[in-house]
C-alpha cells in the first residue's frame, strides 16, 4: 500500500527511548512528525553509504569533553564552526601522516638502491 504513486509504506519498530528522542526533536520544531524524521534519516544514511563523489560525508563520534573543547574553540572565534575545525584538524593530520609515509618510502628506496 502506498501513500503516493512513488512511495511505499513500511513498518519500523523503535525503542521507546528512540521515540522519545525523536518526539523531543519534533517538539523543538526540527521536524514536523516522525515520518519526516525517519525519511530524512534514511535518505541521509543512504547518501552517506552510496556517496562516490569527490568528497564523502563521514559520521564521527567524539567523547563529550572533546565536543566541549570544540565548542570553546568556536566560541572564542578560533574556528568558523565545529565541522570546519574537525575538517581542518583531520586534513592536517592526514597531510602529516602522508608526509611520514613518503619519507619512509624514500628511505626504503635509498636503502634498496
Amino acid at each position: 500500500m502506498s501513500d503516493l504513486p512513488d512511495q511505499s509504506r513500511i513498518t519500523v519498530r523503535l525503542s521507546s527511548g528512540s521515540v522519545n528522542k525523536i518526539n523531543e526533536l519534533i517538539e523543538e520544531g526540527k521536524f514536523k512528525n516522525i515520518s519526516e524524521f525517519i525519511r530524512e534519516a534514511i535518505e541521509s544514511h543512504l547518501e552517506e553509504l552510496t556517496n562516490t563523489g569527490p568528497s564523502r560525508k563521514m559520521t564521527l563520534r567524539l567523547p563529550r569533553n572533546e565536543v566541549e573543547n570544540i565548542d570553546v574553540i568556536v566560541n572564542k572565534g578560533m574556528a568558523v564552526d565545529g565541522e570546519d575545525l574537525i575538517r581542518t584538524a583531520v586534513r592536517d593530520y592526514i597531510r602529516d601522516k602522508v608526509k611520514e609515509l613518503e619519507k619512509e618510502q624514500l628511505s626504503r628506496a635509498a636503502n634498496n638502491g
